[in-house]
């Protein structure tokens, strides 16, 4: 077993999980940062097209995914345009977005909303409690 790569999750209610398969583990899950991440110097479609290839999705996936992603979050009209340019709440719909490309079983958000504007961070939270209903049968109380 000294070969093996273990990974670590844990639940509040449980002890320690240990997973022998890294790579199975980050297909469950999405993840987004408490810091704004994305890189500047890509348009919004180049930094999900890379995060769809990491997450192993096939090339008939890319376009559709990135498409409905992009709609679904409200950037549409920003469409193709530098991440740079884009304010504080666009970016992190857009970090939402990527980490919801491949349909996860089980999301991390932390503090979604952090620095943002009254007006942005209500837009992101109905994002994500559109999300929610969607990709997720949890109840409110999850999120809480």
């Amino acid at each position: 077993m000294r070969n093996k790569k273990w990974v670590r999750l844990q639940h509040a209610w449980q002890d320690w999980i240990f997973v022998l398969q890294p790579n199975q583990v980050r297909r469950h899950i999405g993840y987004v940062s408490q810091m704004l991440s994305a890189d500047g110097d890509l348009t919004d479609y180049e930094y999900l097209l890379i995060s769809a290839k990491l997450y192993g999705l096939t090339r008939a996936e890319w376009n559709e995914r990135i498409t409905q992603a992009l709609t679904f979050m409200e950037l549409t009209d920003a469409q193709h345009k530098m991440v740079r340019h884009y304010s504080g709440g666009m970016i992190r719909r857009l970090e939402i977005a990527q980490s919801m490309l491949h349909r996860p079983q089980v999301p991390f958000l932390d503090e979604p909303t952090v620095g943002l504007d009254p007006s942005a961070r209500h837009s992101v939270w109905q994002r994500i409690l559109q999300l929610r209903k969607e990709i997720w049968n949890h109840t409110a109380d999850d999120f809480a």
